[in-house]
Protein backbone atom coordinates (compact mmCIF):
# COMPACT_ATOMS: atom_id res chain seq x y z
CA UNK A 1 0.00 0.00 0.00
CA UNK A 2 2.85 2.39 0.80
CA UNK A 3 4.27 2.14 -2.72
CA UNK A 4 0.78 2.54 -4.20
CA UNK A 5 0.05 5.71 -2.22
CA UNK A 6 3.46 7.15 -3.02
CA UNK A 7 2.92 6.75 -6.77
CA UNK A 8 -0.50 8.41 -6.50
CA UNK A 9 0.97 11.34 -4.59
CA UNK A 10 3.80 11.70 -7.10
CA UNK A 11 1.69 12.47 -10.17
CA UNK A 12 -1.15 11.56 -12.49
CA UNK A 13 -1.52 8.06 -13.90
CA UNK A 14 -3.82 5.19 -14.88
CA UNK A 15 -3.34 2.33 -12.39
CA UNK A 16 -4.31 -1.32 -12.50
CA UNK A 17 -4.64 -3.32 -9.26
CA UNK A 18 -5.18 -7.02 -10.00
CA UNK A 19 -4.97 -10.42 -8.32
CA UNK A 20 -6.88 -13.62 -7.65
CA UNK A 21 -10.47 -13.54 -6.40
CA UNK A 22 -10.59 -13.20 -2.62
CA UNK A 23 -7.04 -11.87 -2.24
CA UNK A 24 -8.34 -8.62 -0.71
CA UNK A 25 -8.31 -6.10 -3.58
CA UNK A 26 -11.63 -4.40 -2.73
CA UNK A 27 -10.74 -4.29 0.95
CA UNK A 28 -7.43 -2.65 0.09
CA UNK A 29 -9.15 -0.01 -2.05
CA UNK A 30 -11.67 0.80 0.68
CA UNK A 31 -8.88 1.14 3.25
CA UNK A 32 -6.93 3.26 0.78
CA UNK A 33 -9.92 5.55 0.36
CA UNK A 34 -10.70 5.82 4.06
CA UNK A 35 -7.23 6.08 5.59
CA UNK A 36 -4.59 7.18 3.10
CA UNK A 37 -6.41 9.27 0.48
CA UNK A 38 -9.02 10.91 2.70
CA UNK A 39 -7.51 14.33 1.92
CA UNK A 40 -8.39 13.93 -1.78
CA UNK A 41 -11.69 14.02 -3.65
CA UNK A 42 -12.51 10.39 -4.49
CA UNK A 43 -15.29 8.79 -6.54
CA UNK A 44 -15.81 5.02 -6.14
CA UNK A 45 -17.63 2.98 -8.81
CA UNK A 46 -18.28 -0.72 -8.15
CA UNK A 47 -19.42 -2.51 -11.31
CA UNK A 48 -20.93 -5.30 -9.20
CA UNK A 49 -23.55 -2.89 -7.85
CA UNK A 50 -24.01 -0.21 -10.52
CA UNK A 51 -26.89 -0.37 -13.05
CA UNK A 52 -25.33 -1.60 -16.30
CA UNK A 53 -27.33 0.72 -18.59
CA UNK A 54 -26.27 3.82 -16.69
CA UNK A 55 -22.62 3.00 -15.92
CA UNK A 56 -21.08 4.26 -19.18
CA UNK A 57 -22.76 7.67 -18.93
CA UNK A 58 -21.92 7.82 -15.22
CA UNK A 59 -18.21 7.34 -15.92
CA UNK A 60 -18.26 10.06 -18.55
CA UNK A 61 -20.11 12.47 -16.25
CA UNK A 62 -17.81 11.85 -13.27
CA UNK A 63 -14.69 12.43 -15.38
CA UNK A 64 -16.18 15.65 -16.84
CA UNK A 65 -17.02 17.04 -13.37
CA UNK A 66 -13.68 16.04 -11.79
CA UNK A 67 -11.13 18.67 -10.86
CA UNK A 68 -7.33 18.74 -10.81
CA UNK A 69 -5.80 15.78 -8.91
CA UNK A 70 -9.07 13.93 -8.15
CA UNK A 71 -9.07 10.14 -7.79
CA UNK A 72 -11.59 7.83 -9.51
CA UNK A 73 -11.68 4.15 -8.49
CA UNK A 74 -13.32 1.42 -10.62
CA UNK A 75 -13.82 -1.88 -8.77
CA UNK A 76 -14.65 -5.28 -10.35
CA UNK A 77 -13.58 -4.21 -13.86
CA UNK A 78 -14.30 -7.70 -15.21
CA UNK A 79 -18.01 -7.26 -14.29
CA UNK A 80 -18.44 -4.08 -16.38
CA UNK A 81 -19.94 -4.09 -19.88
CA UNK A 82 -17.64 -3.67 -22.87
CA UNK A 83 -19.01 -0.15 -23.35
CA UNK A 84 -18.23 0.81 -19.75
CA UNK A 85 -14.75 -0.68 -19.99
CA UNK A 86 -14.02 1.32 -23.12
CA UNK A 87 -15.45 4.49 -21.53
CA UNK A 88 -12.79 4.28 -18.81
CA UNK A 89 -10.06 4.48 -21.43
CA UNK A 90 -11.93 7.20 -23.38
CA UNK A 91 -12.23 9.32 -20.22
CA UNK A 92 -8.59 8.80 -19.30
CA UNK A 93 -7.43 9.76 -22.80
CA UNK A 94 -9.30 13.07 -22.58
CA UNK A 95 -10.34 14.32 -19.14
CA UNK A 96 -7.85 12.22 -17.19
CA UNK A 97 -4.73 13.54 -18.90
CA UNK A 98 -5.96 17.12 -19.14
CA UNK A 99 -6.90 17.37 -15.44
CA UNK A 100 -4.06 15.20 -14.06
CA UNK A 101 -6.52 12.71 -12.60
CA UNK A 102 -5.61 9.39 -11.01
CA UNK A 103 -7.78 6.51 -12.20
CA UNK A 104 -7.49 3.17 -10.40
CA UNK A 105 -8.91 0.08 -12.07
CA UNK A 106 -9.31 -3.06 -9.95
CA UNK A 107 -9.61 -6.39 -11.77
CA UNK A 108 -9.29 -10.10 -11.15
CA UNK A 109 -6.53 -12.07 -12.80
CA UNK A 110 -9.09 -13.05 -15.46
CA UNK A 111 -9.79 -9.35 -16.22
CA UNK A 112 -6.09 -8.54 -16.59
CA UNK A 113 -5.95 -9.68 -20.24
CA UNK A 114 -9.00 -7.56 -21.16
CA UNK A 115 -7.42 -4.47 -19.57
CA UNK A 116 -4.13 -5.09 -21.37
CA UNK A 117 -5.92 -5.51 -24.70
CA UNK A 118 -7.75 -2.17 -24.32
CA UNK A 119 -4.56 -0.41 -23.21
CA UNK A 120 -2.83 -1.65 -26.35
CA UNK A 121 -5.81 -0.62 -28.49
CA UNK A 122 -5.81 2.93 -27.07
CA UNK A 123 -1.99 3.03 -27.08
CA UNK A 124 -1.91 3.92 -23.37
CA UNK A 125 0.47 3.02 -20.59
CA UNK A 126 -0.71 2.00 -17.14
CA UNK A 127 1.06 1.23 -13.88
CA UNK A 128 0.09 -2.20 -12.57
CA UNK A 129 0.22 -3.63 -9.04
CA UNK A 130 -0.42 -7.32 -8.40
CA UNK A 131 -1.77 -8.17 -4.94
CA UNK A 132 -0.28 -11.51 -3.86
CA UNK A 133 -1.85 -13.94 -1.38
CA UNK A 134 -0.32 -14.44 2.07
CA UNK A 135 2.33 -17.04 2.74
CA UNK A 136 1.98 -19.45 5.69
CA UNK A 137 3.54 -17.09 8.25
CA UNK A 138 1.46 -14.13 7.05
CA UNK A 139 -1.72 -16.23 7.12
CA UNK A 140 -1.13 -17.20 10.75
CA UNK A 141 -0.29 -13.58 11.61
CA UNK A 142 -3.59 -12.45 10.03
CA UNK A 143 -5.56 -15.06 12.01
CA UNK A 144 -3.76 -13.93 15.17
CA UNK A 145 -4.75 -10.32 14.38
CA UNK A 146 -8.40 -11.30 13.85
CA UNK A 147 -8.79 -13.54 16.89
CA UNK A 148 -6.26 -12.18 19.42
CA UNK A 149 -5.53 -8.54 18.56
CA UNK A 150 -4.11 -7.88 22.05
CA UNK A 151 -1.47 -10.63 21.78
CA UNK A 152 0.70 -9.40 18.93
CA UNK A 153 3.74 -11.57 19.83
CA UNK A 154 1.87 -14.76 20.66
CA UNK A 155 2.04 -18.00 18.69
CA UNK A 156 -1.09 -19.77 17.48
CA UNK A 157 -1.80 -23.34 18.54
CA UNK A 158 -3.58 -24.89 15.52
CA UNK A 159 -5.12 -28.38 15.45
CA UNK A 160 -4.53 -30.57 12.41
CA UNK A 161 -7.96 -29.83 10.94
CA UNK A 162 -7.34 -26.06 10.98
CA UNK A 163 -3.84 -26.50 9.55
CA UNK A 164 -5.43 -28.36 6.63
CA UNK A 165 -7.94 -25.54 6.08
CA UNK A 166 -5.12 -22.99 6.30
CA UNK A 167 -3.26 -24.82 3.55
CA UNK A 168 -6.41 -25.00 1.40
CA UNK A 169 -7.05 -21.26 1.83
CA UNK A 170 -3.99 -20.50 -0.35
CA UNK A 171 -3.42 -17.31 1.61
CA UNK A 172 -6.61 -15.58 0.42
CA UNK A 173 -8.02 -13.11 2.94
CA UNK A 174 -11.64 -14.07 2.29
CA UNK A 175 -10.95 -17.72 3.14
CA UNK A 176 -8.84 -16.79 6.16
CA UNK A 177 -11.75 -14.74 7.50
CA UNK A 178 -14.04 -17.75 7.00
CA UNK A 179 -11.64 -19.86 9.08
CA UNK A 180 -11.65 -17.22 11.82
CA UNK A 181 -15.46 -16.96 11.75
CA UNK A 182 -16.26 -20.68 11.78
CA UNK A 183 -13.35 -22.29 13.66
CA UNK A 184 -12.34 -19.71 16.25
CA UNK A 185 -13.21 -22.13 19.08
CA UNK A 186 -10.48 -24.51 17.84
CA UNK A 187 -7.73 -21.90 17.61
CA UNK A 188 -5.82 -20.97 20.77
CA UNK A 189 -2.55 -19.28 21.56
CA UNK A 190 0.48 -20.78 23.25
CA UNK A 191 0.79 -19.13 26.65
CA UNK A 192 4.47 -18.45 26.90
CA UNK A 193 6.03 -15.89 29.21
CA UNK A 194 7.57 -13.69 26.59
CA UNK A 195 9.43 -11.49 29.03
CA UNK A 196 11.17 -14.51 30.57
CA UNK A 197 12.12 -15.97 27.19
CA UNK A 198 13.47 -12.63 26.04
CA UNK A 199 15.31 -12.02 29.33
CA UNK A 200 16.89 -15.48 29.55
CA UNK A 201 19.75 -14.75 27.08
CA UNK A 202 20.70 -11.65 29.07
CA UNK A 203 20.66 -13.63 32.34
CA UNK A 204 22.98 -16.25 30.83
CA UNK A 205 25.36 -13.61 29.50
CA UNK A 206 25.50 -11.78 32.83
CA UNK A 207 26.07 -15.07 34.67
CA UNK A 208 28.99 -15.90 32.38
CA UNK A 209 30.47 -12.43 32.87
CA UNK A 210 30.24 -12.72 36.65
CA UNK A 211 31.81 -16.19 36.52
CA UNK A 212 34.71 -14.88 34.40
CA UNK A 213 35.16 -11.89 36.73
CA UNK A 214 35.20 -14.19 39.78
CA UNK A 215 37.78 -16.49 38.20
CA UNK A 216 39.95 -13.50 37.34
CA UNK A 217 39.64 -12.16 40.88
CA UNK A 218 40.71 -15.49 42.42
CA UNK A 219 43.63 -15.77 40.02
CA UNK A 220 44.78 -12.20 40.80
CA UNK A 221 44.65 -12.78 44.58
CA UNK A 222 46.45 -16.12 44.34
CA UNK A 223 49.21 -14.55 42.24
CA UNK A 224 49.55 -11.66 44.72
CA UNK A 225 49.79 -14.07 47.68
CA UNK A 226 52.43 -16.18 45.90
CA UNK A 227 54.56 -13.10 45.14
CA UNK A 228 54.43 -11.97 48.80
CA UNK A 229 55.45 -15.43 50.06
CA UNK A 230 58.36 -15.64 47.61
CA UNK A 231 59.58 -12.19 48.60
CA UNK A 232 59.43 -13.08 52.31
CA UNK A 233 61.33 -16.30 51.68
CA UNK A 234 64.13 -14.52 49.81
CA UNK A 235 64.49 -11.91 52.57
CA UNK A 236 64.63 -14.56 55.33
CA UNK A 237 67.06 -16.97 53.62
CA UNK A 238 69.32 -14.44 51.89
CA UNK A 239 72.99 -14.06 53.13
CA UNK A 240 73.91 -11.21 55.55
CA UNK A 241 77.07 -9.48 54.31
CA UNK A 242 78.95 -7.68 57.14
CA UNK A 243 80.19 -4.13 56.68
CA UNK A 244 83.99 -3.87 56.56
CA UNK A 245 85.58 -2.93 59.91
CA UNK A 246 82.51 -3.60 61.99
CA UNK A 247 81.12 -6.41 63.98
CA UNK A 248 78.52 -8.50 62.20
CA UNK A 249 75.08 -7.81 63.43
CA UNK A 250 73.23 -10.72 64.90
CA UNK A 251 70.74 -12.29 62.56
CA UNK A 252 67.20 -11.29 63.35
CA UNK A 253 64.95 -13.98 64.59
CA UNK A 254 62.67 -15.24 61.84
CA UNK A 255 59.23 -13.85 62.02
CA UNK A 256 56.38 -16.30 62.16
CA UNK A 257 55.05 -17.06 58.68
CA UNK A 258 51.80 -15.28 57.96
CA UNK A 259 49.01 -17.34 56.54
CA UNK A 260 47.07 -15.61 53.76
CA UNK A 261 43.64 -14.46 54.72
CA UNK A 262 40.82 -16.56 53.32
CA UNK A 263 39.38 -15.16 50.09
CA UNK A 264 35.62 -14.54 50.20
CA UNK A 265 33.61 -16.56 47.71
CA UNK A 266 31.49 -14.73 45.14
CA UNK A 267 27.91 -15.92 44.72
CA UNK A 268 27.06 -16.75 41.10
CA UNK A 269 23.46 -17.85 41.52
CA UNK A 270 21.95 -16.98 38.15
CA UNK A 271 18.47 -17.13 39.60
CA UNK A 272 19.06 -13.97 41.63
CA UNK A 273 20.07 -11.84 38.65
CA UNK A 274 17.47 -9.65 37.05
CA UNK A 275 17.81 -7.74 33.80
CA UNK A 276 16.01 -4.44 33.95
CA UNK A 277 13.65 -3.41 31.23
CA UNK A 278 14.85 -0.60 28.90
CA UNK A 279 14.35 2.86 30.29
CA UNK A 280 13.12 4.22 26.96
CA UNK A 281 9.52 3.98 25.85
CA UNK A 282 9.28 4.21 22.07
CA UNK A 283 5.91 4.73 20.48
CA UNK A 284 4.76 4.30 16.91
CA UNK A 285 4.78 6.44 13.79
CA UNK A 286 2.31 9.02 15.09
CA UNK A 287 3.16 9.13 18.82
CA UNK A 288 6.71 10.42 19.31
CA UNK A 289 8.61 8.98 22.31
CA UNK A 290 9.02 11.65 24.98
CA UNK A 291 12.50 10.39 25.86
CA UNK A 292 13.79 11.42 22.45
CA UNK A 293 12.33 14.92 22.40
CA UNK A 294 12.80 16.07 26.00
CA UNK A 295 15.70 16.59 28.46
CA UNK A 296 17.86 18.87 26.31
CA UNK A 297 20.87 18.69 28.64
CA UNK A 298 22.44 15.52 27.13
CA UNK A 299 26.08 16.17 26.08
CA UNK A 300 27.65 14.88 22.89
CA UNK A 301 31.28 13.73 22.55
CA UNK A 302 31.42 14.26 18.79
CA UNK A 303 29.41 17.20 17.36
CA UNK A 304 29.33 15.59 13.88
CA UNK A 305 28.05 12.17 14.95
CA UNK A 306 24.44 12.84 13.93
CA UNK A 307 25.40 14.06 10.44
CA UNK A 308 27.64 11.01 10.03
CA UNK A 309 24.77 8.69 11.01
CA UNK A 310 22.49 10.33 8.41
CA UNK A 311 25.20 9.95 5.73
CA UNK A 312 25.76 6.32 6.73
CA UNK A 313 22.01 5.63 6.54
CA UNK A 314 21.62 7.33 3.14
CA UNK A 315 24.61 5.41 1.73
CA UNK A 316 23.09 2.13 2.88
CA UNK A 317 19.68 2.97 1.37
CA UNK A 318 21.06 4.09 -2.00
CA UNK A 319 23.63 1.29 -2.31
CA UNK A 320 21.22 -1.52 -1.39
CA UNK A 321 19.23 -3.50 -3.92
CA UNK A 322 15.88 -1.73 -4.35
CA UNK A 323 14.04 -4.97 -3.48
CA UNK A 324 15.70 -5.34 -0.06
CA UNK A 325 13.35 -5.01 2.90
CA UNK A 326 13.50 -3.21 6.23
CA UNK A 327 11.08 -2.26 9.04
CA UNK A 328 9.92 1.28 9.77
CA UNK A 329 9.89 1.72 13.56
CA UNK A 330 8.72 5.30 14.05
CA UNK A 331 8.72 8.85 12.66
CA UNK A 332 9.51 11.99 14.66
CA UNK A 333 8.79 15.58 13.63
CA UNK A 334 12.01 17.47 12.87
CA UNK A 335 10.89 20.40 15.01
CA UNK A 336 10.54 18.10 18.06
CA UNK A 337 13.67 16.02 17.45
CA UNK A 338 16.65 16.35 19.80
CA UNK A 339 19.89 14.75 18.63
CA UNK A 340 21.35 14.52 22.13
CA UNK A 341 18.46 12.52 23.50
CA UNK A 342 18.42 10.37 20.38
CA UNK A 343 22.05 9.48 21.17
CA UNK A 344 21.02 8.62 24.73
CA UNK A 345 18.23 6.44 23.29
CA UNK A 346 20.78 4.60 21.10
CA UNK A 347 23.11 4.16 24.08
CA UNK A 348 20.26 2.60 26.05
CA UNK A 349 19.55 0.13 23.23
CA UNK A 350 23.26 -0.72 22.97
CA UNK A 351 23.46 -1.40 26.70
CA UNK A 352 20.55 -3.83 26.34
CA UNK A 353 22.51 -5.79 23.71
CA UNK A 354 20.86 -4.48 20.50
CA UNK A 355 23.04 -4.10 17.40
CA UNK A 356 22.39 -0.41 16.71
CA UNK A 357 24.16 -0.63 13.34
CA UNK A 358 20.84 -2.09 12.17
CA UNK A 359 19.10 1.20 13.04
CA UNK A 360 19.12 3.82 10.29
CA UNK A 361 17.63 7.31 10.07
CA UNK A 362 16.54 9.48 7.15
CA UNK A 363 14.66 12.72 6.64
CA UNK A 364 11.44 12.84 4.61
CA UNK A 365 7.96 14.37 4.51
CA UNK A 366 4.72 13.20 6.13
CA UNK A 367 2.08 15.36 4.50
CA UNK A 368 3.42 18.89 4.83
CA UNK A 369 5.56 18.06 7.86
CA UNK A 370 9.30 17.30 7.87
CA UNK A 371 10.08 14.17 9.87
CA UNK A 372 12.97 11.88 10.75
CA UNK A 373 12.06 8.24 10.12
CA UNK A 374 13.80 5.40 11.97
CA UNK A 375 14.14 1.98 10.30
CA UNK A 376 15.57 -1.31 11.56
CA UNK A 377 17.03 -4.40 9.88
CA UNK A 378 18.11 -5.60 6.45
CA UNK A 379 16.07 -8.41 4.87
CA UNK A 380 15.99 -10.17 1.52
CA UNK A 381 12.72 -8.49 0.52
CA UNK A 382 9.69 -6.64 1.89
CA UNK A 383 7.76 -9.89 2.51
CA UNK A 384 10.54 -11.19 4.75
CA UNK A 385 10.62 -7.82 6.57
CA UNK A 386 6.87 -8.16 7.18
CA UNK A 387 7.40 -11.67 8.56
CA UNK A 388 10.19 -10.46 10.85
CA UNK A 389 7.98 -7.80 12.47
CA UNK A 390 6.68 -10.46 14.84
CA UNK A 391 10.26 -11.13 16.02
CA UNK A 392 11.31 -7.51 16.64
CA UNK A 393 13.33 -7.04 19.84
CA UNK A 394 10.98 -5.93 22.59
CA UNK A 395 13.38 -3.16 23.66
CA UNK A 396 12.64 -1.26 20.45
CA UNK A 397 9.14 -0.60 21.77
CA UNK A 398 7.58 -0.29 18.28
CA UNK A 399 3.76 -0.45 18.45
CA UNK A 400 2.84 -0.18 14.77
CA UNK A 401 5.90 -1.15 12.68
CA UNK A 402 5.46 -1.46 8.92
CA UNK A 403 7.56 -3.25 6.26
CA UNK A 404 9.32 -1.07 3.68
CA UNK A 405 11.47 -1.67 0.61
CA UNK A 406 14.74 0.21 0.19
CA UNK A 407 13.61 1.23 -3.29
CA UNK A 408 10.50 2.96 -1.95
CA UNK A 409 12.57 4.74 0.71
CA UNK A 410 15.09 5.93 -1.90
CA UNK A 411 12.25 7.33 -4.03
CA UNK A 412 10.74 9.02 -0.98
CA UNK A 413 14.09 10.68 -0.19
CA UNK A 414 14.49 11.79 -3.82
CA UNK A 415 11.01 13.37 -3.84
CA UNK A 416 11.75 15.10 -0.53
CA UNK A 417 15.05 16.49 -1.86
CA UNK A 418 13.42 17.75 -5.05
CA UNK A 419 10.92 19.72 -2.96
Amino acid sequence: MEDFVREIETGSSLFLLYGDDGVGKSRLLLKLKADRLNHKSIRFIDFDTEQENETSDLIKQIAANATEGDVIIFDHFESATNKSQQQIFDSWSTEGRDKNLNMIVCASSAGFNRFRHLAHQYELEAMSFKLLPCDRAESEAYLLHLLYPDHAFATLALPTSVKRLLHQSKGLFSRLREIADHHSDLINIKHEIESASRTLPFVIIFSLLIGIAAAGYFFHLSQSSTDIELANTEIQSGPNVPVSGSEPEPEPEPEPELEPEPVPELATDSGSIEVSEPMVEVESVINTPAYVIQNDDVAESDPNWFKQRLVYSHDWIHNSNSNRGTIQIMSIGVERFNAGNFQAYLDGLREQGLDISQLRLFETQAGNRAVYTLIFGDYIDRHEANRQIGFLPEILGAEKPIPRSTGSIAREIAINNSN
